[in-house]
């Protein structure tokens, strides 16, 4: 056999074996597709109309106008000693009008599909009707189970809950939607499990960024409900995918001194986002964790109880909207452990927010200190609107950006984070851990950071607490830098190969003790003090090859100093 012959013969048997392969691929997408229809064909085949075993009165609905009898039907006799099923039989539905819940009423879905009549602006899920004029949690037990949920490029909310108790939504598909995808208000218990939300875009100059949207009950925000100062609690986001969204998860508005409380995101992939993957205004108890965000501008941020560009109303404003009362205050109140637990995501940075100015960042918790009255969605009272009570450990950073990112934040810790960091120095100037604007009471232990772009954990104009334990190496100037701030102790940590400083304290800076550090291998010295600071103790560290081993400027005072 020639050469040439041979050759051929190879790519044939290559494209060959290819083509195979492929061929296996989409049988076996086709099989897993066909297995998930033929499952909701089965038990729509095998379910009984009429009162079932596990406890619900069961409707089958197998057209459009089934499907609004059977909601008919359930608002009329639903009741939570019988709640009712609706079970959709597998195929295709086109809504023009909101299927509407009201209480006690489960819509199984799977192997449906679901897409906004053409030209329609009503929502496809709802709860009640625009006239209705319920106060307090009044819609009760509502699950959504399974359908794929296609606006076609809608621009109305797709699923709009309010004034509701005890919602679930899992297992359902959502995409293509120009606005947000379930937005809710005033609802006491929502889960939503084990969804995927792809394919949202914005509306023109619309703000409506996020996937899932925590809202109020104010008229500018959420239209066609009773407005009161009702707020969201108990809230579980869990192992949702997010592809190419604007914000997956988040809120822009608030009630002041009454925050969301008890929420919940856990598990979940976000992928592609264009702006934030979570963005949280005002909450109390509130865990987000072992979540994945990859090829995203930010991470997690959350804010105080205002923040620029947010809305956030007095109670009374809403309570006035409505003709109702309200007992939460309007007065400035001063802000107590918010119990917010960061732990144990991945983020990995890249882009820019394409929405807004923020600077890209894996996690950032911001406060606000309004000197005067704060003009937002309301004009609140002057006060330091600071987060307290914070957890952050066990997350991986990873890309161009900021670390974790801390303003106006009291009584943190950052604990046992690995962030890695690679690329130039940008004119933005980004660190592994930015402790800044206020910030008191923060510790900062056992943390991994590498090739940050300016300093590796930088305290700014801020109270740190213990910097202990860190392993900081390759950042572009300092390891560790303290200016216009105080620390208690920076203690035991390992530093290396820095382009000027390791420990680095400068411009008024006080910090009680230096101690037990290993500092080695960076271009200038090992321990730098200058900028009129004051440092009580420098014992016990080990300086090696290093320029210079400690540099104290005369216009600085250490109390007790080792030998150079």
């Amino acid at each position: 056999m020639s050469i040439l012959n041979e050759i051929y013969h190879k790519e044939k048997f290559m494209k060959k074996l290819f083509s195979i392969f492929l061929s296996v691929i989409i049988v076996a997408a086709s099989l897993s597709f066909s297995a998930s229809v033929s499952a909701a064909d089965s038990y729509y085949d095998t379910v009984k109309s009429g009162k079932n075993s596990d406890g619900y009165y069961v409707i089958k609905a197998d057209s459009v106008d089934d499907l609004f009898d059977a909601f008919d039907t359930a608002k009329n006799k639903a009741s939570s000693s019988l709640p009712y099923k609706i079970v959709v039989k597998p195929g295709t539905y086109r809504l023009k009008t909101a299927l509407k819940f009201y209480n006690n009423t489960y819509l199984y879905a799977r192997g449906a599909k679901f897409y906004r009549v053409s030209g329609s602006t009503a929502n496809m899920v709802r709860c009640g009707l625009t006239s209705d004029n319920h106060t307090g949690y009044y819609f009760k037990n509502l699950t959504v189970d399974g359908g794929t949920w296609d606006e076609e490029n809608g621009v109305n909310t797709l699923m709009k809950f309010a004034h509701a108790k005890n919602v679930v939504i899992k297992n359902a598909t959502f995409q293509n939607v120009k606005a947000h995808i379930i937005e809710i208000a005033g609802v006491d218990g929502l889960t939503i499990d084990r969804c995927k939300f792809s394919n949202q875009s914005l509306n023109g100059n619309s703000k409506t960024y996020e996937s899932i949207q925590l809202d109020i009950l104010e008229k500018k925000h959420f239209k066609q409900y009773k407005y009161q100062d009702l707020p969201i609690k108990n809230v579980t986001v869990n192992k949702c995918t997010f592809t190419n969204v604007p914000r997956a998860i988040g809120s822009h508005t608030a009630v002041l001194n009454n925050p969301i409380t008890n929420i919940k995101i856990t598990n979940n992939t976000f992928n592609k986002m264009k702006s934030c993957a979570v963005q949280l205004l005002y909450v109390r108890g509130c865990t987000i964790s072992g979540n994945t965000v990859t090829a995203s501008p930010r991470g997690i941020s959350v804010f105080g109880g205002v923040f620029s560009g947010q809305d956030t109303f007095l109670a009374s404003t809403l309570a006035k909207q409505g003709g109702v009362t309200t007992k939460t205050s309007s007065k400035y109140v001063k802000p107590s452990d918010m119990k917010i637990v960061i732990k144990n995501n991945k983020i990995s940075l890249s882009g820019t927010d394409a929405y807004a100015k923020y600077e890209t960042s894996g996690i950032w918790l911001n406060g606000y200190n309004a000197s005067k009255a704060y003009k937002s969605g309301d004009s609140l009272p002057k006060g330091n609107y600071y987060v307290t009570g914070v957890t952050i450990s066990g997350n991986t950073v990873s890309g161009n950006g900021q670390g974790i990112r801390l303003d106006d934040v009291r009584n943190a810790s950052v604990s046992g984070n690995k962030l890695t960091f690679k690329g130039k120095v940008k004119k933005v100037n980004f660190y592994g851990i930015n402790i800044r604007n206020g910030c008191k009471s923060v510790t900062a232990k056992k943390n991994t950071i590498s090739g940050g772009y300016v300093n590796g954990i930088y305290v700014q104009s801020a109270s740190a607490g213990k910097i202990t334990d860190n392993k900081i190496t390759a950042c572009k100037k300092y390891g560790i830098s303290i200016e216009k701030s105080t620390a208690s102790n920076i203690l035991s940590n390992t530093v290396s190969k820095c382009n000027i400083n390791g420990i680095h304290i400068w411009d008024k800076s006080t910090v009680k003790n230096i101690q037990k550090n290993k500092v080695s291998s960076c271009k200038k010295r090992g321990i730098y003090v200058g900028g009129k600071s004051k440092v009580t103790n420098i014992t016990g560290n080990s300086l090696k090859s290093c320029k210079q081993k400690i540099f104290i400027n005369k216009d600085s005072k250490v109390k007790k100093a080792q030998k150079k």
